[in-house]
């Protein structure tokens, strides 16, 4: 629910950028819009993809409850079915690159304890053998693809990436605490501000506001995304505590 009412929020927001500007979209191509890989919320595969996915865990605890590598054999299936349809669709590889984290994070949760035995074990060569292939793919991908000749290696080595970028996190986290106030604010406001982003790149450079300068339209975009995102998150925060309240 949080996210689907933020979502729908903020593409309330978008519309009215989009009408200010003389495009007026109707309901139906605002979902037309979502369906075809191109919806108006700049950015916001990545929500629409939370969303999804969520929905497909949630239904896959009610079939298969307690039984964990069920659940994550059912992800799996899921996530190829996922990337059939974005490939049919003609959608961004960015639809599906990196989903298949959620399935690695369904793993790590099944095995926590022996993985993170393995990991304080054999710490120093797991987290150099992680850290130096993340560096490598993520420098030398470029180079490996042009070697091989193999365009669609690029796909595979972002899928790569992505997994051990998250290896990588989990090692240094076991050694380093993280964590300050602007990063706990950041935290909670993170679904709004990352949302909202798009909105102030477009609208600062817009027929009404455009900031000629670089900097300051990135300055302004920052600050203006975590301003909005606080201010978004602050005001939904009443009616979800209500709806909360009221499941109890």
């Amino acid at each position: 629910m949080p996210i689907l009412l933020t979502y729908t929020v903020v593409t309330a927001l978008f519309w009215g950028m989009y009408a200010i500007g003389g495009q007026v979209y109707s309901f139906g191509e605002v979902i037309s819009a979502i369906i075809h890989g191109s919806p108006i919320v700049d950015f916001s595969w990545y929500i629409i993809i939370i969303l999804v996915f969520y929905i497909v865990f949630w239904l896959l605890m009610i079939l298969c409850k307690d039984n964990y590598v069920g659940m994550i054999i059912g992800a799996g299936v899921w996530y190829l079915l996922h990337v059939i349809f974005c490939i049919i669709m003609g959608y961004g590889t960015w639809w599906y690159n990196t989903s298949h984290i959620l399935i690695v994070g369904m793993i790590f949760a099944t095995f926590e304890e022996k993985i993170t035995d393995c990991f304080k074990k054999h710490y120093y060569v797991l987290a150099s053998l992680f850290f130096g292939a993340f560096a490598f793919l993520f420098f030398a991908g470029n180079a490996l693809i042009s070697f091989t000749g193999v365009k669609d290696l690029s796909l595979v080595l972002k899928m790569v990436c992505a997994l051990l970028f998250v290896f990588v996190v989990l090692a240094y986290t076991m050694k380093f605490e993280i964590g300050n106030p602007i990063l706990a604010f950041l935290g909670k406001t993170s679904l709004e501000v990352y949302l909202v982003q798009g909105l102030l790149m477009s609208g600062l450079r817009s027929g009404i506001v455009y900031i000629q300068n670089e900097t300051l339209w990135a300055l302004a975009t920052v600050l203006g995304s975590v301003a909005l995102g606080a201010l978004i998150h602050f005001l939904l925060g009443i009616p979800l505590k209500k709806i909360k309240s009221a499941k109890k």
